[in-house]
């Protein structure tokens, strides 16, 4: 697991690195943050820290957050893993904001996302922020308790069927929100889902 400091990166757009704020700031940093997390394999896990900032306002979270939840959604986010950490209130409030609004932002010819979300750490717990799906929260829920599943087992505990319970944990996985290990045995090609934490 590596560790990204916003602090650190934002230096070279701007000598306040306490504050993230205006659109043209995220765009700016975006170019930043995307070329360097292409140093990262698909399957590193990275921590973007936010210590040191203070403020992160709306614009600047959707310029940069909001676009890597909705290129998540939409299958366009070839990075690594990416958990949000040592976050301030103000700016987790932001970047819900940022996240659960950014939905109806998206361009009409675009399809319709379901899912704008990211996982942020508390303590030493996974969350999700923004706007998602009840079967997201709900699966996501499970796999963080239980550290890996495989469809059959989350059928089992929410009384499902296999391929719906085969759905949702691809979502997850899809929105960043797990790690996904195809296995082979005596009953052929399946699925592990890990946390990633």
């Amino acid at each position: 697991m590596e560790t990204l400091h916003l602090s650190e990166l934002v230096r070279n757009i701007t000598p306040i690195t306490s504050i993230l704020a205006t659109r043209f700031t995220g765009k700016r940093f975006w170019e930043l943050f995307e070329a360097r997390l292409s140093d990262f394999n698909m399957d590193d896990i990275v921590f973007v820290s936010f210590a040191g900032v203070d403020i992160m306002d709306v614009s600047f979270a959707d310029e940069v957050f909001a676009r890597i939840a909705t290129m998540r959604a939409r299958k366009e986010f070839s990075y690594c893993y990416l958990i949000l950490s040592d976050l301030n209130e103000t700016c987790e409030d932001d970047l819900q904001a940022a996240l659960t609004t950014r939905i109806d932002r998206e361009p009409s010819d675009q399809p319709n996302l379901r899912n704008c979300v990211l996982m942020v750490q508390t303590d030493d717990q996974l969350k999700l922020v923004g706007k998602y799906e009840n079967h997201v929260r709900e699966s996501f829920s499970l796999l963080m308790r239980a550290k890996e599943l495989t469809a059959r087992d989350l059928a089992q505990s929410l009384n499902i069927s296999l391929n719906a319970a085969s759905t949702r944990l691809k979502s997850i996985a899809d929105l960043g929100l797990a790690h996904r290990v195809e296995m082979r045995d005596e009953q052929g090609k399946q699925y592990i889902y890990h946390s990633l934490l």
